[in-house]
C-alpha cells in the first residue's frame, strides 16, 4: 500500500494508516484486522473505505476460527446500539445463531458465511444481501425489518420463517425447493405463488389469515398448520 502511494505521490488519511502498522511485527490475525478496521473508522466511519475491508476479508479465505473472531468483533463496531451480541455457531450442525439482538441492523459480515442453517430472528436486519453467497437451507428471519425477498438466493433453501415480518409478496418463491414455509402474521394477500412450489409440505398461517376461497387455491400435498 505505501509503495503505491508513494509511486502516485499522494497520501491521505488511509496512507497515514498504512504507516502506523509497516513495522508492527504482529501476526496479521483476526483482531489484528479488527484493530486497523477500528482506526479507519475513527477517520471515516462505517462506510468505504471502511466497508470495503470488511467485504474483502469476508470473501478472502479466512479459516473459521479467524472468520468467527473477525465477523463477531465487526458486528460489534458496526452496531454500536447493540451492547450485548448474541452471536454463536455450531460447527457440526453448520447452525449460526444472531437472534435475539434487537438493535442489529448492519450484518453485511455475514455474507459468505459457511452456514447451512441462519437464525436472525428478533433483530432489526432489512435486507436479504446480508447474507449474500450463502448456501442456507433453514432461515429464520421471524421479527425482522424484511419487507422483501430481494437478494435472497432459494436455490438450496428448505425452511424459511417470515412471520411477523412486513413481506406481502409470495411470487420471488415460485420455482424454490421450500419443503416448510411459515408466512403466519404477514401482510400476504395472495397464496397463488403456493402453486408452483412442488417440493412444498408444510404451510405455516395464523388462524383466519386467509379465507376459504383463498385456502382452496393450495394444492392437495401442502399440508397447513394454524397457529394463534
Amino acid at each position: 500500500s505505501l509503495q503505491a502511494y508513494e509511486k502516485a505521490e499522494s497520501t491521505d488519511s488511509l496512507y497515514d494508516i498504512a504507516l502506523m502498522y509497516v513495522n508492527d511485527p504482529r501476526i496479521i490475525d483476526a483482531q489484528f484486522k479488527v484493530e486497523v478496521i477500528v482506526e479507519t473508522m475513527k477517520k471515516h466511519g462505517p462506510n468505504r473505505p471502511s466497508s470495503d475491508f470488511v467485504h474483502h476479508q469476508v470473501y478472502s479465505n479466512l479459516p473459521l476460527n479467524e472468520r468467527l473472531i473477525f465477523v463477531r468483533e465487526v458486528l460489534k463496531l458496526f452496531n454500536p446500539p447493540q451492547k450485548l451480541l448474541n452471536f454463536s455457531f455450531e460447527e457440526v450442525s453448520q447452525h449460526l445463531d444472531i437472534s435475539g439482538n434487537q438493535q442489529l441492523n448492519w450484518a453485511y459480515a455475514l455474507q459468505n458465511f459457511p452456514a447451512k442453517s441462519i437464525n436472525m430472528s428478533h433483530t432489526n436486519v432489512h435486507s436479504f444481501q446480508n447474507i449474500m453467497t450463502i448456501p442456507v437451507q433453514e432461515l429464520n428471519v421471524s421479527f425482522t425489518a424484511m419487507q422483501n425477498f430481494k437478494d435472497l438466493t432459494v436455490e438450496n433453501l428448505r425452511s424459511l420463517n417470515i412471520s411477523h415480518t412486513n413481506i406481502k409478496d409470495l411470487k420471488p418463491l415460485s420455482a424454490s425447493p421450500l419443503q416448510i414455509l411459515n408466512i403466519s402474521f404477514c401482510p400476504i394477500t395472495s397464496l397463488l405463488p403456493i402453486k408452483n412450489m412442488k417440493f412444498l409440505r408444510n404451510l405455516i398461517i395464523h388462524k383466519n389469515q386467509f379465507n376459504a376461497v383463498q385456502l382452496a387455491l393450495i394444492p392437495a400435498h401442502v399440508g397447513i398448520t394454524i397457529v394463534k
